[in-house]
């Protein structure tokens, strides 16, 4: 991924969206959900969750878990807690977390992407919003508090304005090139050997008790190792360090339906 830092940050900076966050401010959800996270997923579909087992209850499902290891560090993923826009009216967002970064948590609440969208859309009061939502005001009143108290939002001279990036068509045209040659060389150079010796590693560590589980782990073992790429960065100082604990502004973001940058596949 190192290499293609520069490749990146000359993509973002032909965003209309760097006239107003600079590369700092966005390099986090850039690296680790946009190119590590999402493009990555998209070279991968189909691979990455290939069908459960039939359990006893004859329902389909897989077992997973994390084993911890006395005295190692948490090992960092490539997280991304979202709620994406259920339609052109709404504006999905997401934050970029990991294990071993410690972040305040942001409420993911399917009205809240309607609440965006009608401030998007223009409104600038909880009023506004609510006639707009088809909701009460009640539920645009709880919205815009806590959002308010997290920082997510201000309210200059009473007008709602959101205080976070969020990614529109000209941004997406902008990036979506340099994200997926950083993920399609992660793929080709790293992932899909991982990804390939993943299922014999496991066995020669004397986990053929859960043979069955196996093919599950490849997909987990490439978000592992593309984790840990977004981890060398932030241990070399390529990466700004967060607050600790990070606010819950940080690393968030918010997209116009439709965007390819945040198509997600499995």
């Amino acid at each position: 991924m190192r290499p293609h830092l520069a490749k990146l940050r000359a993509a973002y900076e032909q965003a209309p969206l760097s006239c107003d966050w600079p590369w700092d401010t966005v390099v986090w959800p850039v690296v680790g959900i946009l190119a590590t996270n999402m493009a990555v997923r998209r070279i991968f579909a189909g691979e990455m969750r290939p069908e459960p087992p039939v359990r006893a209850s004859g329902g389909k499902y897989w077992l997973v878990g994390h084993e911890a290891i006395e005295g190692e560090k948490p090992f960092w993923a490539t997280g991304f807690s979202c709620c994406p826009s259920a339609g052109p009216d709404r504006l999905g967002y997401g934050v970029y977390w990991t294990y071993d970064l410690e972040r305040k948590y942001v409420p993911f609440w399917d009205t809240t992407t309607q609440f965006l969208g009608a401030l998007d859309r223009g409104c600038e009061t909880v009023e506004e919003a609510a006639r707009d939502m088809g909701e009460d005001a009640e539920a645009a009143e709880g919205i815009a508090a806590q959002w308010l108290a997290e920082g997510l939002l201000t309210n200059e001279r009473g007008r709602l304005r959101m205080a976070f990036p969020v990614l529109r068509a000209a941004d997406d045209e902008a990036l979506i090139g340099a994200t997926e040659e950083a993920a399609h060389d992660m793929a080709e150079q790293v992932l899909r050997q991982a990804g390939g010796r993943a299922i014999d590693e496991l066995k020669a560590r004397g986990y053929t008790h859960v043979e069955e589980q196996l093919t599950h782990w490849p997909g987990h073992l490439r978000g592992d190792v593309c984790g840990e790429a977004v981890h060398c960065l932030f241990d070399e100082g390529l990466l700004p360090r967060p607050p600790q604990p990070a606010p819950a502004k940080w690393a968030l973001f918010g997209w116009e339906h439709g965007l390819r940058l945040v198509e997600w596949r499995t």
